[in-house]
């Protein structure tokens, strides 16, 4: 699978990495979520040699999303060498979410 789960352990070496990273935040109970959780593999699967997708649940991993200012789900950031680059939040459809990646591939 081409998708991470992010948790504690792995959040400062993923963040931190000098490849664009694309963190999903999300929750089990989230139907936005739910519905964008495709889209977002199918593009991991397409972009995995440019860019790495990363994954959270903010339920379980709540020191993340207090990091990471997450305000409500799903919410993408976009990370390179541990820096945000730029976040969008709520659902957003294929068409949307690959016009905002265009400028990292």
């Amino acid at each position: 699978m081409s998708v991470l789960e992010l948790n504690k352990d792995n959040y400062e070496a993923t963040i931190g990495s000098d490849k664009v990273t694309v963190l999903d935040c999300y929750a089990q109970w989230c139907n936005p979520c739910k519905m964008l959780l495709p889209i977002f593999h199918r593009l991991a699967d397409e972009y995995a040699d440019k860019i790495n997708f990363v994954s959270c649940d903010v339920d379980e991993q709540q020191e993340i999303a207090a990091k990471c200012e997450i305000q409500g789900v799903p919410t993408l950031v976009v990370f390179k060498n541990g820096e945000e680059l730029k976040r969008k939040s709520g659902f957003q459809n294929e068409a949307q979410l690959r016009e905002w990646l265009q400028e990292y591939l």
